[in-house]
């Protein structure tokens, strides 16, 4: 693929007004997944990271679909397309199968496993390392054996409340979420490496963003403490925990994902974080 052309310029790409105002997203591989605007020139089709200024190749090879989440393919498969548009069938009753009323076309829903494998792929600074996972290791994962440092990373809402978290809108105008620091053999990662502002670490459910709770600096109301983990007491090292405002969160069930960016002690550059737990709000 010829990275300096991205998807090509078609009008399509870019909003469509006044039905549709902003342009097209797409996502690829390889191993985790990025994000990209449709209209993107050059798109860094094989996240060929090199250093803060990476190359773009003109016959770039990869395999868009490989990684986690029952999306995988096999190397330099040819992926052949589909006309979608000429097999509409917009008369359902004429289908072969809608007198016995079962359909034997049924898509294959995505187990629960892939979809968490999905979220954890995502890799939305493109730095080649899942957001999920990335604890500050090499980028990319040398072939030298040198240590590539990933771990899950994980919050608790309302630390201490028992499962299934509920939050009441009613009392609670804040809620409290913490991060946990992670530690692998001698490897620890820690949470307060997190850029706390409340444009930098959000916790969003649905479409909503919340910004973290800040000070009249502008600091966030955040603290380091060893919190217990609901996996297993307390571990010897410090978390952090934040208050995020409540107000206008939708009632029921939902999964809230904290976002943000840390730096690792080995680098300047940002990197992004994520992290999500289930919670029900009751008014």
């Amino acid at each position: 693929m010829n990275e300096n052309l991205g998807l090509g310029g078609n009008a399509s790409l870019g909003p469509l007004l006044p039905y549709f105002s902003t342009a097209d997203q797409t996502a690829f591989g390889p191993s985790a997944w990025s994000v990209a605007t449709a209209t993107t020139v050059p798109l860094n089709w094989n996240r060929s990271k090199q250093g803060t200024s990476p190359s773009y190749q003109t016959n770039a090879s990869a395999n868009l679909n490989s990684g986690t989440g029952g999306c995988d393919s096999l190397d330099l498969e040819v992926l052949t397309g589909y006309n979608d548009w000429s097999n509409l069938l917009y008369r359902f009753s004429a289908a072969l199968d809608f007198a016995g009323g079962i359909r034997t076309d049924t898509p294959q829903e995505i187990t629960k496993e892939q979809e968490e494998e999905l979220f954890l792929a995502g890799d939305i600074d493109a730095n080649g390392v899942a957001d999920g996972k990335d604890c500050g290791g090499t980028i990319p994962e040398p072939p030298d054996g040198t240590t590539t440092f990933l771990c899950t990373h994980r919050i608790d809402i309302k630390p201490s409340a028992p499962v299934p978290k509920v939050l009441s809108l009613g009392k609670e105008a804040n809620v409290t979420i913490t991060i946990f620091s992670e530690k692998s053999g001698p490897l620890v990662w820690d949470a307060s490496a997190l850029v706390v502002t409340d444009t930098s670490l959000t916790f969003r459910v649905g479409s909503l963003v919340v910004p973290v709770k800040v000070n009249n600096n502008g600091g966030g109301t955040c603290s380091i403490s060893d919190v217990t983990d609901p996996a297993g007491g307390k571990d010897g090292i410090k978390d952090l925990k934040c208050q995020f405002p409540t107000s206008g969160i939708p009632v029921g069930t939902h999964e809230g994902v904290v976002s943000g960016f840390f730096i690792a002690p080995s680098g300047t550059v940002p990197r992004a974080f994520r992290a999500r737990q289930t919670f029900t709000v009751v008014p």
